[in-house]
């Protein structure tokens, strides 16, 4: 099968980079980090609820259910920032990882406001 469907989401530079946030996260286990189980989870859950509900939001067909999904990816978006600094200063050695995760993720959250703008203008 030569012709793939792509969904609605995969065309979004915010998905892509969303990804690659996800992928520094999962890139920040370690024993130290993993005692600390329920902030690690926690980090790891909101940083899936930017790909979730981008995709959700990307999907969606009217301009309002868009734009409350581009929201709730953007709350999560808040969240995850505030575990990256929890992260920074609770496990200095992980500090590094933390601050460049920080990138793709504030990428994220740039290009998914923008998509929040975009719905609330009916475009």
């Amino acid at each position: 099968m030569s012709d793939t469907f792509t969904f609605p989401h995969e065309r979004l530079e915010a998905y892509r980079y969303a990804l690659k946030f996800y992928a520094a996260v999962l890139d920040l286990s370690c024993p130290q980090l993993r005692k600390g189980q329920t902030r690690y989870d926690q980090l790891v859950d909101a940083s899936e609820s930017i790909l979730r509900n981008i995709g959700e939001g990307a999907s969606s067909v009217s301009s309002g259910t868009k734009s409350r999904f581009y929201r709730i990816a953007l709350g999560s978006a808040g969240e995850c920032a505030a575990c990256l600094d929890v992260i920074r200063f609770r496990f200095p050695a992980l500090a590094d990882r933390a601050v460049a995760a920080r990138v793709d993720l504030e990428t994220t959250a740039r290009l998914t406001a923008g998509l929040v703008r975009r719905q609330d203008r009916g475009v």
